[in-house]
């Protein structure tokens, strides 16, 4: 169903101020291998594919948490990539596996960075931080359609230059 998640456990912890959102599931295969981004008109469509994934989809999902100002950033990935890049050991943070296993590697995901004012319905974090507000949201769409929130936190601390690995 588009907009939903089939977590198995799921958790949300609060670091430095950003409320990250830490997943487990089911597995499959761990080797992943990632590619450099090329140059040329695969590489514009991609852009042009994740920009419109986040405006039409992407926006309107993080609408449900606050106040969208803007689209800091669409980036362009794959799943292969997102998986690498998601499940890498994140300094005093647990060790995550992605929900984006089990889909096929090369299947397209956006990865949103939006700007605004994000409050008090985020799900999770700590009872006693009490409701926060945050200024970036970072939300993934795969091209099916599917929103996922990923975290949101100051924009110092979920720069946009941080994402995947750009893979075809």
């Amino acid at each position: 169903m588009r907009g939903t998640q089939s977590l198995y456990r799921a958790w949300f912890m609060a670091v430095g101020g950003t409320l990250v959102l830490a997943v487990t599931g089911c597995g499959a295969d761990s080797s992943v291998t990632l590619q450099q981004p090329g140059e040329g008109a695969a590489d514009n469509s991609r852009q042009k594919q994740a920009t419109e994934l986040c405006e039409t989809v992407g926006q309107p999902f993080a609408s449900n948490f606050g106040t969208v100002d803007s689209l800091a950033r669409a980036h362009p990935a794959s799943v292969r990539a997102f998986i690498a890049w998601e499940e890498q050991p994140k300094p005093g943070g647990p060790q995550v596996e992605s929900l984006y296993r089990g889909r096929p590697p090369q299947q397209f995901v956006a990865l949103c960075y939006f700007d605004g004012d994000f409050n008090g319905s985020l799900p999770g974090g700590p009872p006693s931080l009490g409701p926060r507000s945050y200024v970036r949201l970072m939300v993934s769409v795969t091209d099916d359609g599917e929103p996922r929130l990923y975290a949101a936190g100051p924009s110092e601390a979920l720069r946009a230059d941080d994402a995947p690995a750009d893979s075809a």
